[in-house]
């Protein structure tokens, strides 16, 4: 029987393989459509918002609440183990480190260089935010922190476990329908959340046994 490691990375091998097919055929095209869909919409005013929500200004917020959340749910015996907790800050913890330091190497143009200057590619070696849109940082934190959680709720709490990863993709797949990522971007932070989370899970539950 595998693992959940062994089925994460498997799946993250599978976004990584989309993520390289939608670079180079379904990119540009999911881009225009949802700029000339959603532009200047409720729905494209609310995504701003639910990004803005998510961003870099609230993610430590977020952690402490999270942490805190786990903590008491393991305290009222709905979590097993306190192990649990380490394992999903150990591995948000490697995925965010990991991001940023692809952001940097990539510089990745984002959707609205292509749209507004048909920019399409890499830049390189940059913290310019406009050039860091591969990979997406909203989506690796919903793939190594939101979707884990919701993987140590589901013995214990099936709906709030769905409801849970039902978030982590929808806050992913959000950074799209607002053009501040490429599909490719995202299914890349998907990838490095999901492996990063399997990593620390493998790594940890070996030290325990």
């Amino acid at each position: 029987m595998q693992s959940i490691s062994d089925v994460l990375y498997r799946i993250s091998l599978v976004l990584i393989v989309l993520a390289i097919v939608s670079f180079v055929y379904w990119d540009k095209a999911i881009a225009l459509y949802c700029y000339q869909l959603f532009e200047n919409t409720a729905l494209f005013d609310a995504m701003h918002l639910l990004g803005a929500s998510t961003g870099t200004g609230v993610i430590l917020p977020l952690v402490i609440i999270v942490g805190l959340l786990i903590l008491l749910l393991y305290s009222k015996g709905k979590i097993d183990s306190i192990h649990d907790m380490k394992v999903v800050f150990s591995g948000y913890t490697l995925a965010i480190g990991v991001t940023f330091l692809l952001k940097f190497l990539l510089g990745r143009y984002r959707p609205k260089l292509f749209i507004e200057h048909d920019w399409y590619g890499f830049h390189g070696f940059t913290l310019i935010h406009d050039y860091s849109s591969m990979p997406s940082g909203h989506a690796t934190m919903a793939a190594s922190l939101i979707i884990p959680i919701g993987i140590v709720l589901y013995q214990k709490h099936r709906l709030l476990a769905l409801l849970t990863v039902s978030f982590g993709v929808f806050l992913g797949l959000s950074r799209i329908i607002i053009s501040i990522h490429f599909f490719s971007d995202v299914l890349v932070g998907m990838a490095i959340g999901l492996s990063c989370f399997a990593f620390a899970l493998q790594k940890i539950k070996s030290q325990l046994y």
